[in-house]
């Protein structure tokens, strides 16, 4: 960061370039999450998860972007206030080295003290977690406070006057003895990054969609929260029963809205009630561009689904709820995090003026996953609807991994095993597979045991012997699909040392008899007494599938 720390903080490199650039290579990554931009254009968001120590980087060419004369490189960072794996608590930062070629020159661009650095006001440092499970926080966002100069320029243009903004600071080590020499060098190699891996899946796809299909606009009273300007706990969940009407000044309306139009919201003491329908779970940030009085509230609501027509900001541990204050002009807004949205829903207030709503919808992201295969029976027609409903069901829960999307959203040792097999069959994609493997054996312990998720997320290294059986069952899977001997070879070490520990707790049946950790069929209840069915199940699975895999090589 610069010289003030905050969650929130902006970058921006400007360079010249002599002729025309043959090669721009951009690699970046951040702690925790980057937004690029090149002379004003959105690039794209990052990296793919991964711990710190062994911290994913994203390469971009920028051939096309780049322009003789001048340019910029601005860079949005948002850092979790959190600590992750086994690494110091973590700071925040940016890393990012770009490699330019013309006919004239060769330049190296890295991220030093050249780069200028500014807080972003607009950001509230008390953002809320979307969920206790995991980092990801709620946007609390003040637009009035959005950096722009006296021309209006946003701070990622190149014309942007950036003459009042700070050095970037340079991170050096700041743990371990002896401290750092006063003439030490700052190298890429620095907490909280100890290692780089290049991205090793694909990049998402982001698309822009709409939302167009309005289902309810009514006024209420109950749901807007009127206390402080940005609430970290509300102190009840509001709940409101969907009506399907719509109102007659915003029905009228509709048909424009469909054709790219904006709406107007007119002018109300009590604040303005619209749900949208997707008709699908799409993984994106909600984004609108709007018009209303300087400070006026704008609650922007993600629901992945709903039961009996109920309504509410809460899902299962999960507050899918930003919070957004106007700052008189034409606004533009974007979530810093995804939220699985099928229903987007405004709460807005136009008590001073009417709101102009030019655009509201979910910039989606979304795993490139290609249908390549299906699986059918003429006697037995409910297998292909089964495939189906695996296929929507892994695109809806998958972004850089397997996962839940709403509550949890982590890589788990069991999901990584049963979420695989629908993808070998109907997609074929290796890719998140091999990384999930590789990721659960970076956080292997000394003794062989490894955690139940990864990456890490906190100090808390959460066991669950199943998973760690069904990731021996998974290697099978991976080799059996893939045919990749080489990182299967890599991996042996991990299995063989995690075989060991397990051997310890055998009885003489060779039946593991009450371990000393933690194992279960996710929340079944189990009597966890002696030598139980269920784990040495998947125990006697898991050998079999590993004596195999030896016979395989």
């Amino acid at each position: 960061w610069g010289g003030q720390e905050h969650q929130m903080q902006l970058f921006r490199r400007s360079f010249a370039i002599k002729g025309k650039p043959s090669n721009a290579t951009l690699y970046i990554t951040a702690s925790s999450l980057y937004q690029l931009y090149v002379n004003g254009i959105y690039i794209a968001r990052g990296p793919a998860r991964s711990a710190p120590h062994h911290q994913s980087y994203d390469t971009w060419q920028l051939n096309h972007l780049l322009t003789e004369g001048e340019n910029v490189i601005a860079v949005k960072v948002h850092s979790q206030k959190s600590l992750p794996s086994y690494q110091h608590q973590t700071r925040g930062g940016l890393l990012a080295q770009l490699t330019l070629q013309t006919e004239d020159e060769k330049t190296l661009i890295i991220s030093d003290e050249n780069w200028l650095t500014n807080v972003d006001e607009s950001w509230d440092k008390d953002e809320s977690r979307m969920s206790r499970f995991h980092h990801q926080v709620n946007d609390k966002v003040d637009l009035a406070k959005s950096i722009k100069d006296k021309s209006m320029n946003h701070w990622f243009e190149i014309d942007f006057n950036d003459n009042n903004w700070s050095k970037a600071r340079v991170l050096m080590r700041n743990v371990g003895w002896p401290r750092l020499a006063k003439n030490a060098k700052a190298t890429s190699y620095t907490a909280p990054w100890t290692q780089l891996v290049a991205r090793d899946i694909p990049h998402l796809i982001e698309n822009k969609v709409r939302a167009k299909q309005l289902v309810t606009a009514v006024h209420t009273n109950n749901y807007l929260y009127t206390g402080r300007k940005f609430p970290n706990k509300l102190a009840q969940i509001p709940r409101v029963n969907l009506s399907n009407k719509v109102d007659k000044h915003i029905k009228s309306q509709l048909k424009n809205w469909r054709d790219g139009e904006a709406i107007i919201l007119p002018k109300s003491d009590v604040p303005w009630f619209l749900v949208f329908d997707f008709g699908q779970v799409r993984n994106g940030m909600a984004y609108l561009k709007i018009k209303g009085s300087k400070g006026s509230k704008v609650e922007i609501i993600s629901k992945p689904f709903m039961l009996n027509d109920e309504f509410s900001y809460h899902t299962i541990d999960s507050n899918l709820i930003d919070q957004v204050l106007l700052s008189g002009e034409d606004d533009v807004w974007q979530a810093t995090y995804f939220k699985p949205t099928r229903y987007l829903a405004l709460i807005v207030k136009t008590n001073e003026q009417p709101v102009q709503l030019d655009e509201l919808g979910i910039h989606e992201i979304s795993y490139p996953f290609k249908l390549q295969g299906k699986i059918t029976s003429k006697q037995a027609p409910w297998i292909q609807q089964f495939m189906q409903a695996s296929a929507k069901t892994i695109k809806a829960a998958t972004t850089d991994a397997f996962t839940d999307n709403y509550r949890e959203r982590r890589q788990y040792s069991q999901t990584g095993f049963y979420a695989a097999l629908g993808n070998y069959y109907l997609f074929a994609d290796t890719y998140l597979q091999k990384r999930y493997l590789m990721q659960v054996a970076q956080e292997q312990y000394a003794n062989g045991l490894m955690p139940a998720y990864a990456p890490q997320m906190n100090d808390s290294f959460m066991v669950i012997l199943d998973s760690n059986l069904l990731w021996l069952s998974s290697l099978h899977s991976y080799l059996l699909y893939s045919g990749d001997v080489a990182t299967v070879k890599q991996l042996l070490p991990a299995a063989e040392k995690l075989l060991l520990l397990l051997a310890n707790y055998t009885n003489e049946d060779g039946m593991l008899d009450q371990p000393p950790f933690a194992y279960w069929l996710d929340h079944a209840v189990n009597d966890r007494r002696g030598a139980n069915l269920t784990l040495n199940g998947h125990y006697l699975n898991a050998i079999e599938n590993y004596a195999e895999i030896l016979d395989w090589l």
